[in-house]
């Protein structure tokens, strides 16, 4: 809580308008607090997920319009929880408004009855057994399967296997 507004006073501006406006201070923020936390001898882990918070922590505002594999890549975070108590007490400082907390709120329920990140339907071995070569691609058609399936559009690993075949073919064509 403490750093991650650390960033706003280096980073505040007025626009043409008028408004105050602190452009980057999640990312100044994350190079400070990380600074700060390694003099002050904290743990590797303590200042990678508090770095990861003052990183992330302007992503919040966002979250009604990411997409479904998105929303769910975020929410998988390991410090999620943490993150989004930061975030409620963050906007009750400031507007006061919590929208985007009881929108995450609502999906943490909506998504409890199955891993947030299934396992996947298709790995390297599985490209490979196609007939692939490892490299760059390998990891494209991972995560635009994975994509899929997080969004509903594979159900289950025969359809994800089609759906790379195709994928494959439509690539060397």
């Amino acid at each position: 809580m403490l750093f991650h507004d650390i960033g706003k006073p280096a980073t505040a501006s007025v626009d043409e308008t008028g408004r105050i406006r602190f452009s980057g201070h999640d990312k100044l923020g994350a190079t400070m607090t990380d600074a700060v936390m390694h003099r002050l001898r904290f743990s590797r882990a303590e200042i990678e997920a508090t770095v990861e918070a003052v990183e992330q922590h302007m992503i919040f505002k966002d979250v009604p319009r990411m997409r479904v594999a998105r929303l769910k890549r975020f929410m998988a975070r390991p410090h999620f929880t943490d993150e989004l108590e930061l975030h409620r007490v963050d906007c009750l400082g400031s507007h006061g408004m919590l929208d985007n907390y009881e929108f995450l709120v609502r999906k943490q329920e909506e998504f409890a009855n199955e891993p947030i990140i299934p396992p996947p339907f298709v790995r390297g071995d599985d490209l490979i057994a196609l007939g692939l070569k490892p490299g760059p691609q390998f990891g494209e058609i991972l995560e635009a399967v994975e994509t899929r399936q997080l969004e509903g559009a594979l159900r289950d690993r025969e359809e994800a296997l089609k759906w790379v075949r195709e994928e494959v073919e439509r690539r060397s064509s």
